[in-house]
Formats: structure tokens, C-alpha cells, sequence
């Protein structure tokens, strides 16, 4: 059950550090958007949006990475903790 509850987790948090905060984000009025002195083309917003989700994708893979590095050392040094304990 344990290993259960770790992967249901590792899951839960690679998929939470992989959306983003702009999707949650209020869209801004074209009005507003316009008024600003360097107005961005939507090509420019397309590139950025892109990298942004190219970076996110990366962070994510690399918490998944590295969380299933600690579940897999836990997993190998459990017996070792087993052994080592003395018996009553």
C-alpha cells in the first residue's frame, strides 16, 4: 500500500508542477494590452508562451527525476534498515 500512496503522490506532483499559473491567470483587456509603449506582436507572445512551457516541461521532469531518486534509494535501503534491527 505504501508504494501505492508513493507513486499516486510522485503523480499527483508532476502533474501539479507541470501546469501553469497563466492558464488560471484573468485575461487582460485588448484595450489595455495595446496602450503599453512596446506592444508585443503574436508571433512574439506565441515564442515566449513556448519556452515558457518548454522550461515548466523540463522543471517538471527534472522533480520526477529526482523524486523517484529518493523513492528508489528509500526502496533499497529499507531491507538494510530491516537487517540492521535488533531482534527482541
Amino acid at each position: 500500500m505504501p508504494k501505492v500512496r508513493t507513486w499516486a503522490l510522485a503523480t499527483l506532483f508532476a502533474l501539479l508542477s507541470l501546469i501553469g499559473t497563466q492558464a488560471h491567470a484573468a485575461p487582460s483587456s485588448p484595450v489595455a494590452a495595446v496602450s503599453h509603449a512596446h506592444a508585443q506582436t503574436a508571433d512574439e507572445t506565441a515564442q515566449q508562451d513556448q519556452k515558457t512551457a518548454k522550461s515548466k516541461l523540463v522543471a517538471g521532469g527534472v522533480a520526477l527525476v529526482l523524486l523517484l531518486l529518493v523513492v528508489w534509494g528509500r526502496s533499497l535501503r529499507k531491507p538494510k534498515k530491516k537487517k540492521e534491527e535488533p531482534k527482541k
